[in-house]
């Protein structure tokens, strides 16, 4: 229940977005052969926690991997080549519960 680790092992260029990666609003770049934690469930449990009090969005629980292609950027997605989407499937399900319950408004997540 930690979270989501990757580890790139292939040459090309790999750029990931995620609740746990530092810089949310630039390319995050993965090191070959280094494991990193690009999700953190229990941030993402206290996000949703402040998202029920009303002190908060309701939180992201995907991870997305993007080969070749700096990730995140101005490109929008649907114009990048490779692109891998991650989630936990029982984070999903809370998000979606947590959507109905409050009426979805803060739910910000598109495929």
């Amino acid at each position: 229940r930690q979270g989501v680790l990757v580890k790139r092992l292939c040459q090309g260029r790999v750029f990931c977005s995620g609740n746990a990666v530092l810089c949310k609003d630039r390319p995050n770049k993965l090191e070959r052969d280094e494991v990193v934690k690009v999700f953190d469930t229990s941030q993402f449990f206290r996000e949703l926690q402040h998202f029920y009090n009303n002190q908060g969005r309701l939180p992201d629980s995907r991870v997305v991997l993007c080969f070749g292609e700096e990730f995140p950027d101005l490109t929008p997605l649907r114009s990048k080549l490779i692109l891998v989407q991650i989630e936990q499937l029982y984070v999903r399900q809370l998000v979606e519960e947590a959507s109905k319950s409050c009426g979805g408004g803060s739910l910000a997540q598109t495929p």
